[in-house]
């Protein structure tokens, strides 16, 4: 298997399920600026492994990776899979 050019954003169904819910409650503009962000931060997350530093956020003990997403609602957890150079959405908080 050949790996993407560059680093790729997947999700949980839990965290997709989430996502969804924003979208259904008429705040598409919420649900866009979120699946921006986590596109930006794929692309932080590669290029700050490929640099040798450490990926964005917070890390939490169970390996888990916290990300606010400025000026939003919106809290994301994520995994780096490096082998499948992907950012792996594993929890949304809503508060909304």
């Amino acid at each position: 298997m050949s790996l993407p050019p560059r680093w790729t954003v997947a999700a949980s169904e839990h965290a997709a399920d989430t996502l969804q819910a924003v979208l259904k409650s008429g705040d598409e503009r919420l649900y866009r600026a979120v699946l921006l962000f986590l596109r930006g931060a794929a692309l932080e997350l590669g290029s700050a492994l490929a640099a040798g530093h450490r990926p964005p956020g917070l890390r939490l003990d169970d390996g888990r990776i916290a990300l606010d997403v400025p000026r939003e609602p919106v809290v994301v957890y994520y995994l780096a899979d490096t082998a499948r150079r992907e950012l792996f959405v594993t929890d949304v908080i809503w508060l909304g």
